[in-house]
């Protein structure tokens, strides 16, 4: 222990035995300073930190320890402990030997009784250690407080007591204006909270106020998940509550505002989009979505603006749609605003930029005063404008409108008004698509329905997707049945459809088609029955899917108009080999005629000659001769299609002439003939000749059917009479092959025939039916019962008018002698008819050609003029123009006589003059006929030169 010498003005009491070994085991560094600044005193801890033994410092003053600088900081501290003042320091002092310590300082005045201060006693403890920790600790602290502040989020540290220890600048932000001075460490939660609710900042009614902070205090007493709390003007905080290991709270505060809004953005225009494409029209969606997009915005207003063009160029700016907050004054209706023209010069600039897509925003104050005038007058402090573009055009506008404050348009803002413009211009077009399409879909469907043939659309597979109405007529089925249903089970007949099934998989697999771009015909169905049409398939890619549309087009009038052409081909055909027949026939017929004329016109001389077996025999060849010329006239009159020439028959002795003349052929082909004549059959008017050749064509058609069958062998022929109906029939069956029913409608058409090649001609049933059919009656083919042809025929009875015997037999002979002239250039021929007309009493010349004929007319008169058609040089009608010009009342006598009515257009000229003509073979009753009425015609038979 170090210790000052004890001098006599201590004061009793004091027991320094006592006090001194007390002070050197006291923990700190204690030393009794005199007024002089000297150490009389110091404890063994001080002298241990000076360094130095007591010995040799007791009686130092402090500047000769620590030297000037150190004296002068601690000299005032010394003086006011002098002053009778205790007081303590707390600082850095520099050690001579210990360098800079910090170290608390205790100053106290040491006061003897009688009131003087004799010195000070001073208490150092060095806190040197202490205090660089405590440095250190609140560098530390520093950084950390400078970490918290630079979160984005709020942060805020509260002790066990819910009281609070520090927060960062953004957590104070998030609950400014109302509480920013309020919050400060040692401020409760519950106060804290009751500032938030008192200010609005949290929306609650005031009586619910301090139930809601209950109730949040003991939700951060066990802290739950992460909640979101609407904050006013459309903000939102994500509040995260934590507990520390000493009970407090570590409160977390996030601005979820742009996470909000971008979900609420996204929840509007998902349904705005959806509402445009699902229901069509795209105004409600868009001005639903407006409406809700302004309080998330926290927008004053949201404006929908259209561009139109004035009756005088100006680009006008109509109001369509507009959202105001509560208290914001509303533009829209305003009739001073209605129509700005945006061409204007103060917004000629701003036209042109959205014009271009660009987006327009900013503060109004920083606008020019013209464009900053007129949003002044809107109420508007911060505007942001984005184009809206349907199909590449500048339609229109979309805004947002900040009419509290200059606010500052975030990238959300500007994102978020992009893509309601790029929805509203997507639905605009849209809207016009659809309507576009509309009308493309009434074009299209009137052109379908209009079109005259059916359309069909299957999808690949096969389902029908349209059915026009022609499809509806064609098919027989209604739209409502056929969409929906497969093509394969509706019009394509079950026998084509394993091959239309085919058809698809091949196509669908490979792309081959072999009708696809083509026209084909086919066989379709309707209802049970198929009919051919005309279809035209092509294929369409819509959406990845094949579909394919088919023309359908009914051939059904077309395939019978075929048919009938291919029919009147036919005819024509037959009817130029019919003319080409008659040419020949016209030919054949005057070449035979003439000869046939000598034959039966010497047989019939021979007969009026004769007596006895040379008569029969003469008549026998005048027979078969005039059976000739009917065949030849029978051919020439099919040829010339003339109608019959009429007289009373009886049509069962037409039927026994028939069979006579084919009898033998009939028997030597043991054919068995069965008659079964009716008695009563009326005469009627008819071409017996005409009818012959009917009668007889039929029984050897059966005759030549039956030669080749096996016995028996059976020919039938029936007459009947039908008062009822005044009806003929005659029926004439066989018991052959009969004809196939596919046949028989075809059996009656010239040159048709069922009989090998070389066995037949194919007219003699033309001829039948050209007959009948002349003579107003019906000829048809049927089967026989138990097979074979059976051929009936049906004649209407026409009562006939029966000619005066007397006339009929009445000879030319009968009148007076007349003169006649023949001319013929077949001289066997002109003189047979000489010799026929010299029985008949006549005086007669002979010419062998018109130019004869011209000189003996010159030279004598005559009552009759019997002149061939066809002579060379003057033939019979130039004859007749001869006649008329030089000897008018000659050329009423003059006769034709020919062989040929067909060939040369001969029967026309013939018609066309007027003259009476004679055929070939001449049948005396004939030429007498018509003698005596060209003789009666003239003059009662006189002629007078």
């Amino acid at each position: 222990m170090s210790a000052v010498p004890r001098k006599g003005n201590a004061g009793p009491g004091f027991e320094e035995a006592k006090l001194l070994p007390f002070l050197d085991d006291i923990p700190a560094r204690v030393a009794f300073i005199d007024r002089d600044r000297r150490h009389l005193y110091a404890n063994r801890e001080y002298a241990e930190a000076i360094g130095m033994p007591a010995e040799e410092f007791i009686g130092k003053t402090i500047a000769d320890i620590f030297g000037e600088e150190s004296y002068e900081k601690l000299k005032p501290f010394g003086d006011r402990a002098l002053a009778g003042e205790s007081l303590e320091r707390e600082g850095w002092l520099h050690h001579p030997r210990l360098g800079d310590r910090y170290a608390m300082r205790v100053y106290r005045p040491y006061v003897r009784p009688d009131g003087t201060i004799e010195g000070y006693f001073v208490l150092i403890r060095d806190r040197t250690d202490e205090r660089l920790r405590q440095e250190a600790l609140d560098r530390e602290r520093l950084r950390l407080l400078d970490a918290v502040e630079s979160f984005s989020e709020g942060f805020a540290l509260w002790d066990a007591e819910d009281r609070l220890i520090m927060c960062n600048s953004r957590y104070r932000e998030m609950h400014a204006p109302p509480c920013w001075e309020d919050l400060q460490p040692g401020i409760s939660y519950w106060d804290h909270l009751m500032t938030l609710l008192r200010g609005g900042t949290i929306q609650v009614r005031p009586e619910d106020a301090e139930e809601r902070v209950r109730k949040r205090l003991v939700q951060r007493q066990n802290p739950g998940p992460p909640q979101d709390f609407p904050r006013g003007h459309g903000h939102w905080v994500r509040v995260i509550d934590r507990k520390t290991s000493e009970g407090g709270t570590v409160s977390i505060r996030i601005d979820v505002t742009d996470l909000k809004r971008r979900e609420a953005i996204l929840t509007l225009v998902n349904a705005a989009a959806s509402q445009v494409l699902i229901n069509g029209g795209w105004r409600p969606p868009v001005e639903d979505l407006l409406s809700r997009l302004g309080p998330v915005m926290g927008v004053s207003r949201v404006l929908l603006l259209q561009n139109s063009i004035s009756p005088e160029g100006e680009y006008l700016q109509d109001d369509l749609f507009e959202w105001d907050a509560p208290g914001i004054r509303r533009r829209m209706g305003d009739e001073t605003l209605k129509g700005f023209p945006v061409k204007d010069d103060a917004f000629q600039e701003v036209r042109a930029r959205r014009s271009r897509g660009e987006v327009t925003y900013g503060r109004v104050s920083d606008l020019p005063k013209d464009q900053r005038d007129w949003l002044t007058m809107e109420g508007v402090k911060s505007y942001l404008r984005v184009p809206i573009m349907a199909g590449g055009i500048w339609w229109g506008t979309v805004g947002f409108d900040d009419c509290v404050g200059e606010r500052s348009w975030q990238p959300l803002d500007l994102e978020t008004l992009r893509a309601t413009a790029g929805l509203i211009g997507v639905a605009i077009a849209h809207d016009q698509t659809v309507s576009a399409l509309r009308d493309s879909e009434r074009r299209f469907r009137g052109i379908l329905e209009s079109a005259l043939d059916a359309i069909v659309t299957t999808d690949d597979h096969g389902v029908i997707l349209e059915f026009n109405s022609a499809a509806e007529t064609l098919f027989g089925m209604t739209r409502q049945r056929a969409i929906g249903a497969k093509i394969r089970d509706v019009i394509i007949p079950e026998r084509l459809r394993a091959a239309h099934d085919a058809g698809m998989a091949r196509y669908l697999s490979t792309g081959d088609s072999r009708i696809l771009n083509r026209r084909i015909e086919v066989m379709a169905l309707r209802g049970q029955d198929e009919f051919p049409v005309e279809l035209t398939v092509t294929s369409t890619q819509v959406a990845a899917r094949t579909l394919f549309t088919a023309h359908v087009r009914d051939l059904t009038q077309q395939k019978e108009a075929e048919r009938e052409i291919a029919r009147q081909r036919d005819r024509l055909y037959q009817s130029e080999k019919m003319s080409a027949l008659g040419s020949l026939l016209a030919g054949v017929a005057h070449e035979l005629n003439n000869p046939l004329s000598i034959v039966v016109g010497q047989a019939l001389l021979l007969e009026e000659d004769g007596g006895g077996e040379q008569t029969r025999r003469a008549a026998r060849i005048r027979t078969a001769a005039e059976r000739c010329g009917r065949i030849i006239k029978s051919f020439l009159a099919m040829a010339r299609q003339r109608g019959p020439e009429k007289k009373p028959v009886d049509l069962n002795q037409i039927v026994r002439a028939a069979l006579e003349l084919v009898g033998y052929g009939i028997r030597s082909a043991g054919i068995t003939v069965t008659t079964d004549l009716a008695a009563n059959l009326p005469m009627f008017s008819a071409d017996p000749d005409q009818l012959s050749q009917v009668v007889t064509n039929l029984i050897l058609n059966a005759q030549h059917a039956l030669k080749d069958m096996p016995q028996p062998r059976r020919l039938s022929v029936r007459t009947r009479y039908k008062p009822a109906h005044a009806q003929l029939r005659l029926v004439i069956s066989d018991n052959g092959p009969g004809v196939d029913p596919d046949l028989r409608s075809r059996v009656f058409e010239p040159f048709f025939t069922t009989k090998p090649v070389g066995s037949g001609t194919g007219i003699g049933l033309s001829i039948c039916h050209a007959f009948v059919s002349a003579h107003g009656g019906s000829i048809d083919l049927d089967e026989t019962p138990g097979g074979g042809a059976t051929f009936k025929i049906r004649l209407p009875v026409v009562a006939a008018q029966m000619e005066d015997p007397a006339t009929q037999n009445e000879s030319v002979s009968a009148v007076a002698r007349r003169r006649a002239l023949v001319i013929d250039d077949e001289r066997e021929l002109a003189e047979l008819l000489a010799e026929m007309l010299t029985r008949e009493g006549f005086a007669v010349e002979v010419a062998f050609d018109g130019e004869q004929a011209l000189a003996e007319l010159g030279r004598h008169s005559y009552d009759i003029i019997l002149s061939d058609v066809r002579m060379p040089d003057l033939d019979g009608p130039a004859l007749l123009r001869r006649l008329q010009s030089e000897w008018p009342a000659l050329a009423k006598r003059l006769i034709f006589i020919t062989g040929d009515t067909v060939g040369l257009g001969t029967g026309s000229a013939l018609d066309n003059l007027g003259r009476p003509v004679i055929e070939k073979p001449i049948s005396p009753e004939e030429m007498r006929r018509v003698i005596q009425a060209t003789l009666a015609e003239s003059h009662n038979g006189y002629y007078i030169l």
